[in-house]
């Protein structure tokens, strides 16, 4: 019984932590005055989009997000961070590491238009007709959890298909037609 409220402790915490991470970003957005204003209510001055970005360095920045998170999920899963015994502290302490990550990149994403893969690899997600800053129901709930949504309901096979359509001449995937979005280079 005490592994169990061990880690619906740790899940409520991460998602609380998680949720009101975006709820400042939502209500920051909310009263914010201008249009090509951020989540934070600030103005988007970051770097000017150059042209779009290429199917490498997009690649790149897929991948290293992944190589952020996968050590942090697998060390959890490894683990077996809930042994019907005892709570193994090193597992949880990976889940709630994954946690932490995923609400940071949510939160960079929510206010800039990255991630942190994409900061590295110069790149950001912009509006695919103006090229500013698309707004937040864009960048986080369209970009990122409608596209898991999908993904998941069919086991992947979304992903998948969805992967495929960086090889299209706009190099715009679904999940970039679906928020109306487009990923540019830009200068550092």
């Amino acid at each position: 019984m005490t592994v169990v409220v061990a880690i619906a402790l740790v899940v409520f915490v991460v998602v609380l932590w998680g949720g009101s991470g975006l709820a400042v970003a939502v209500i920051r957005l909310r009263i914010r005055g201008r249009e090509g204003e951020n989540a934070l209510g600030t103005a988007t001055t970051g770097p000017e989009p150059l042209e779009m970005a290429g199917r490498g360095r997009r690649l790149a920045a897929v991948l290293l997000d992944g190589v952020l998170a996968l050590p942090l999920l697998l060390i959890a899963q490894e683990s077996g961070y809930a042994n019907t015994d005892s709570v193994d502290p090193v597992g949880l302490t990976a889940l709630a590491g994954f946690g932490a990550l995923t609400n940071v990149q949510t939160y960079i994403l929510a206010t800039s238009g990255q991630t942190i893969g994409k900061r590295v690899m110069q790149i950001r997600i912009v509006d695919a007709r103006t090229g500013r800053y698309p707004g937040w129901v864009r960048l986080v709930v369209l970009r990122a959890y409608v596209n898991g949504l999908f993904t998941a309901a069919t086991f992947g096979l979304y992903g998948l298909v969805d992967t495929l359509f960086i090889f299209r001449d706009d190099r715009r995937t679904l999940h970039d037609r679906l928020a109306r979005t487009r990923v540019d280079r830009v200068r550092a």
